[in-house]
């Protein structure tokens, strides 16, 4: 009988940590843009910030970014609450630690770097590209329109 009961509650243990680990999964998933503010000269403080816009699916990132366009497609893992991705050579790369999960952003913080992702709420989306809902042309308006917002 001990044996049952402990079996019944590491079982739901397992359970509830899966479905912990799937939430979040879920709530990072959508079209997502973020700021990387870079320090190009640290004797008179000048920092270069570039806008970057990124379509999350169940496996996949794709990013589009302000300074290349189009990177390559990554493929990640959420593991607790650490966020990996998947490098040239195979080898899946620690990317950082996600906090603050919510419906419109989250965090990945990496070192004493924190990358603030907020959803994307309006006009045409990568994801409008990557399934082929809308053309990339219409996306890089919308695009550069919430660029020049965010760099207000």
């Amino acid at each position: 009988m001990k044996k049952n009961i402990l079996f019944v509650v590491v079982i739901s243990l397992l359970y509830s940590c899966k479905v912990t680990n799937d939430k979040e999964i879920d709530s990072i998933q959508g079209n997502w843009y973020y700021l990387i503010k870079e320090q190009i000269d640290s004797s008179e403080k000048k920092y270069f910030s570039s806008y970057n816009e990124v379509y999350i699916d169940d496996k996949t990132t794709f990013h589009y970014t302000e300074l290349v366009g189009n990177l390559r497609p990554e493929d990640y893992k959420v593991s607790n609450d650490s966020f990996f991705s998947r490098a040239y050579n195979g080898n899946m790369i620690y990317k950082g630690k996600l906090e603050n999960i919510n419906d419109n952003n989250f965090d990945l913080v990496y070192k004493s770097q924190v990358i603030n992702y907020r959803r994307v709420k309006e006009g045409v989306t990568f994801k409008d590209v990557i399934l082929k809902i809308d053309s990339l042309d219409n996306y890089l308006k919308d695009y550069n329109k919430r660029l020049l917002k965010t760099k207000k």
